[in-house]
């Protein structure tokens, strides 16, 4: 369960101090951040005091690819809840911070989700907020996909606008490229104002690295067979690509999100009809992947040029990627999340941390652009914990009061 402490020394001086716990199906982890948060509403800052993960196995999670049945994809809900809360509890012995001193644990996971004709209509959290809460006396915020699906919304990307609060910049339109299971484009506009906000974009543009992971898998025997490694043995088939660029889900309008990212599933089938030999496969799926992100930006962004993409996950995974990026992107710089200070493991459990600070300021965060939701709302759901907590919780929300608006109203 490593652990990393960038600073001490946040602890001092006023502030609010939370930690923020995501739940990632790619790669399998609990990833957590303790940071301190300074200011209200819309003012709020984020200063990172420590983060951590555990790495989980698979069978903890529900299947991507199969629907989700509560009865039974829910077994693992107290096992992850007693990991929670230990990393909780590492990083707060890391820092010397008795648990305590923590306002609340937002936590944002991915979910288990249940679909009428390709459309949600239920989410259920994997995370056991109660026992959580019981384990560590904090009072927990968490199933934020919830209200946004109950007004109509997809239930996500829900993180685009705790995005635009850690990574907005005055003069730059930035464009975050996340490298994950899925890959998902940001789009965050320059300025630090509520227009920028009204303007950011989010939404799933290909199936990421679940599908250099399977075809992988499905060829090891090929690849090991091979002379040298794929990436210098493969070529790119101009056909299978094409068939690839003219899947339905990257057609779809915005605002476009799946739980779990776009599924490589009908991708690995178009891959095995095509029978070009493992290799070629790979060297194109890389290939695919770039193209995919180019062809977003160009049909979903507005015309303003990109001043900087910033790269989150495993970004040197693959050279061939990085180059194939290059080619995209011309002149624009390709910045990894770690070289703006922030290490990329505490970046979705910092955000989750937003997301309950939100909640608790009483700020609407789903927008209306990115989760095709028509009346914003505060998300999330408040499981209390021990009574000395959950008073300090009751008067941060009765100091919050005069905060609530409707993000509509607030952009205004």
């Amino acid at each position: 369960m490593p652990v990393f402490v960038e600073s001490r020394s946040a602890l001092a001086g006023a502030g609010r101090l939370v930690l923020g716990s995501s739940l990632t199906v790619w790669p399998a982890q609990l990833q957590a951040a303790l940071v301190k948060v300074t200011g209200k509403g819309w003012e709020l800052r984020i200063e990172l005091i420590a983060y951590g993960w555990v790495d989980l196995p698979e069978n903890l999670l529900p299947s991507a690819d199969q629907p989700f049945h509560p009865a039974t994809d829910l077994h693992s809900q107290p096992a992850l809840a007693e990991l929670q809360a230990q990393l909780v509890l590492d990083l707060c012995s890391a820092v010397g911070l008795p648990p305590s001193q923590l306002l609340t644990v937002g936590v944002y996971d991915s979910g288990g989700w249940a679909f009428r004709e390709q459309t949600p209509v239920g989410y259920w959290p994997l995370c056991d907020a109660t026992r959580l809460a019981e384990r560590t006396g904090l009072s927990v915020i968490d199933a934020f996909s919830a209200r946004d699906l109950a007004q109509g919304g997809l239930g996500g990307p829900l993180l685009a606008m705790p995005t635009w609060f850690l990574l907005r910049h005055p003069h730059r339109n930035r464009l975050i490229l996340e490298l994950g299971g899925a890959f998902r484009l940001t789009y965050l506009p320059a300025g630090l104002d509520r227009d920028s906000l009204e303007q950011v974009l989010s939404f799933d543009v290909g199936p990421g690295w679940q599908l250099i992971d399977r075809l992988e898998r499905q060829h090891a025997e090929a690849l090991r067979n091979l002379p040298q490694p794929w990436t210098a043995a493969g070529h790119i088939r101009g056909t299978l690509i094409e068939r690839w660029l003219a899947q339905p889900a990257l057609h779809q309008p915005l605002p476009r999100w799946q739980s779990s990212g776009v599924s490589p599933v009908d991708f690995l089938k178009t891959a095995a009809d095509h029978a070009a030999p493992a290799a070629d496969q790979l060297r194109s799926a890389l290939h695919f992947l770039a193209e995919a992100v180019r062809l977003a930006r160009v049909n979903h962004l507005p015309p303003d040029p990109i001043d900087e993409v910033i790269l989150t996950g495993p970004v040197r995974r693959h050279e061939l990627l990085q180059e194939e990026l290059k080619r995209c992107f011309g002149q624009v710089p390709l910045v990894p999340l770690d070289d703006l200070g922030l290490a990329d493991p505490a970046f979705e459990p910092a955000q989750a941390a937003l997301l309950a600070m939100f909640f608790l300021d009483q700020i609407p965060c789903n927008l209306p652009s990115v989760t095709g939701v028509d009346v914003p709302r505060v998300l999330g759901r408040l499981t209390p914990g021990a009574p000395s907590n959950w008073m300090r919780l009751v008067k941060e929300l009765a100091e919050s009061k005069g905060t609530l608006m409707s993000l509509r109203s607030a952009l205004s």
